[in-house]
């Protein structure tokens, strides 16, 4: 039977969906807004084998690759939801983030280059409760991504 899962990102959408839907999905957020997300989950009745995390991350051979990488890719997510959802027309995306320093893209993408750095993400995802893990690539090569997850990244929640 198909499930109906429901895309939250703040700790009231947590709470109060908890009970209506089979699952939620959120994305990855720095630790302690994690923590209150997850608190409002169980709070509103939410049981931790029903969450799932989108774990948005950049990969390249350098960290300066990597962090253009993800800001070409993935820099409107900088905005956050609330502008975001108030942007009318295409061309104002890219006007809203012209300003933008580049090294911002870190607030809301996992950037690194080092095998240690994506293990410890992905270590504390899975202490925090998350049993549902999917990352997504916003690096250009998907290929590398999946290369490095595969052969260096994986092998070690075997």
């Amino acid at each position: 039977m198909p499930k109906l899962l429901c895309a939250c990102l703040s700790p009231e959408s947590a709470y109060s969906l908890a009970q209506e839907v089979d699952g939620i999905i959120t994305t990855s957020k720095p630790l302690g807004e994690q923590k209150e997300f997850i608190k409002a989950f169980k709070s509103g009745g939410g049981k931790l084998n029903t969450l799932y995390l989108q774990s948005i991350i950049s990969y390249a051979a350098s960290e300066e690759i990597t962090t253009n990488e993800a800001w070409f890719n993935w820099r409107h997510a900088v905005l956050g939801t609330k502008l975001l959802s108030e942007i009318r027309l295409p061309e104002d995306f890219d006007s809203a983030v012209e300003k933008t320093p580049v090294n911002q893209i870190k607030d809301v993408v996992r950037i690194s280059s080092e095998v240690k750095q994506h293990i410890e993400w992905l270590r504390e995802d899975i202490n925090l409760g998350f049993e549902h893990i999917y990352i997504q690539s916003v690096a250009h090569s998907q290929e590398q991504t999946l290369s490095f997850y595969g052969k260096h990244v994986l092998p070690y929640f075997t």
